[in-house]
Order: C-alpha cells, then structure tokens, then sequence
C-alpha cells in the first residue's frame, strides 16, 4: 500500500520505473494464492490512478487544440522554444508510462496452473478473472484503459488486445464468471463500450495487425451477443445507422460461417458498406456515399446495476 500511497504527486517517470522495476515483476513472479496480500493493496490504488492520468493525458494530447498547436508556424511567436520542447517531452515520457502500463495489463492474460484433480488439459483462472472477482474497481480500471488504448496513436497499442479480447470472453454467458453478480454488467459494458472503442479503433487504425486484432474481438462480441443483446444492435444503429433490417441480415449471414476469418472479413465488409468515411478509408474500401458518422470516444461509465437471479438488483461497492 506504501507504493501507491503517494501516486497523486509522483511524476510519470517516477511511475513508470515503479512498474517496470517493482510491479510488473511482482506480477510475473507472485503465485496466486500470495496475489491478495501482495498485489491487492497496490492494484487497487494504482490501476484507477493510472487509468485517470493516462485518459485526461492522452485526450489533451488527440485534442484539436494540441494537434494545431504541434503544426509548424502554427503558434507563431507566442509559443517559446522552452514550451515547445516541454510538450515534446512531456509526450515522450506520457508514450513511456503507457507502453510499461500496457505491458503490466498484458499480465493479466496470465493463467494460473490447474486446480488440484483437475482434468488433464485444462488450465487455472487468469489473473484478470481473480482481480474482477477480488476489486471489481481496481479490475474495471484495468479493463477499461485497456479499451481507450486500443485508439490512442502508439505502437504499443497493441498490447491492449489481448486484455479486451479476455474480458469480452469472461463476459460471456456460461463463461469463467458465470457465477460472479456482477458479470451481466461486464456483458453489458463488453456489447457496448468495447464494441464502440473496437470500432473508434479500426475507424482510425492503420495497422493491420492491430485491425485484424481488434477485428477478432469485434466478432467475439457480436457472435456473443448480437442476437440477444440490444446493446450491439444499438451501437450498430447509432454509430453505423444500420438498419434493423441490416443487421438481422448480417447476424444471418455472420452464423452461418463457420470460419472465424470469414466471419472477421464478412465483419469487415459490413463496416466498409455502413457508408462511415473513417472506416471505409482504414478498412481499405472505396470512398463512399453514405453520410459521415462521427464515431465519438465511448463513455468510461459502467451500465447501471443489474438483476440479480431473483429480479432483486444489486449493488456494487467501488
């Protein structure tokens, strides 16, 4: 707890050589059943910490005002080489602290060996299942930063896949966190907010590794829930302008493919004739006639409470 005691006042060099020299190797090194006296009392006072500073940090940086400011002549006489220099470095170390943030979430893909009399072949939880169950704030965090980064202008965004990829499986019905209360939020959050930070990610993505990455966690989601969730259908109408219509069409078409890659390029193709310009030019299709769709940065909000089992809701304590 004494680490992460004093994160408000500590600078993001200080914190970045924090996780790389103390945390991130905690993290390989602890075993699972020391991970609640050990790395608890950190994680719950880092993760929402660094998730704070790393999303006001970046959307300062993607701002309109920070992109004019950066273009030469822009600021004339009034901007000093002093300041100038200050923000490049300023963008330097905010590109370090991400990229070490990145690779301590990346742990959380860890899984921990098979239970005792387990049967043979099967692994253990993963370290993100144990810290959901553990401190839903602390794990909501990290899923979250997770989803913002898959758009934040990095190479090491790629890092964040794998994590969004995790949490929309542990989102599932029947899945890992079947039998934790709060798992039909994770779903609701998964349908939404991840489907709108995926698609917020290809519609400005040029890599395609990271495209074909955030593609297969687009298609994960939608097999999952596009047909009996209203929040995928939702997102698809609101940020697409898909019809009803068209996505009972597609949703026919996605199930009746059973090739994860021709259900990624059928993804792919129904982006690409939505008429979204952004998508259209990232995804490689021609340039469109549908309207421009401003697809905005999701909220960082969890979905209300759900029911419970018996129609009760519960609540959840950050």
């Amino acid at each position: 707890a004494a680490l992460s005691g004093g994160l408000p006042d500590m600078s993001s060099q200080h914190l970045r050589l924090m996780l790389r020299h103390i945390i991130i190797p905690a993290m390989q090194l602890t075993p699972a059943a020391s991970r609640g006296d050990m790395l608890l009392p950190v994680l719950r006072g880092m993760l929402p910490h660094v998730q704070a500073r790393l999303q006001s940090s970046w959307a300062a940086l993607m701002s309109p005002a920070s992109a004019a400011a950066a273009t030469p002549g822009a600021g004339g006489d009034t901007r000093s080489a002093d300041a100038a220099n200050d923000e490049v470095v300023a963008e330097r170390l905010l590109r370090e602290l991400t990229r070490e943030h990145l690779l301590l979430l990346s742990q959380l893909q860890a899984r921990d060996p098979a239970p005792p009399g387990a049967p043979a072949g099967q692994d253990g939880p993963t370290a993100l299942e144990w810290l959901l169950r553990a401190d839903m704030e602390a794990g909501w965090a990290a899923i979250a930063t997770a989803a913002a980064a898959l758009s934040w202008p990095d190479e090491a965004v790629g890092r964040a896949n794998g994590v969004c990829k995790l949490a929309a499986q542990l989102s599932a019905e029947g899945g890992p966190l079947q039998d934790w209360p709060a798992r039909p939020q994770l779903a609701a959050w998964a349908g939404t907010q991840l489907l709108q930070a995926g698609l917020v990610a290809l519609a400005g993505c040029a890599s395609v590794t990271h495209q074909a990455e955030v593609l297969s966690t687009l298609r994960l989601l939608l097999v999952q829930q596009l047909a009996s969730q209203p929040g995928p259908r939702q997102v698809l109408m609101s940020l697409l302008k898909a019809t009803p219509a068209d996505i009972a069409a597609f949703h026919t078409e996605l199930v009746a493919l059973n090739s994860e890659k021709d259900q990624r390029t059928l993804i792919k193709k129904f982006l690409v004739a939505s008429g979204v310009e952004e998508l259209q030019k990232s995804l490689g299709g021609q340039g469109g006639t549908g309207a421009v769709t401003s697809l905005g940065e999701p909220s960082q909000q969890m979905p209300a409470p759900s029911l419970d089992a018996t129609g009760a809701p519960f609540d959840i304590h950050w």
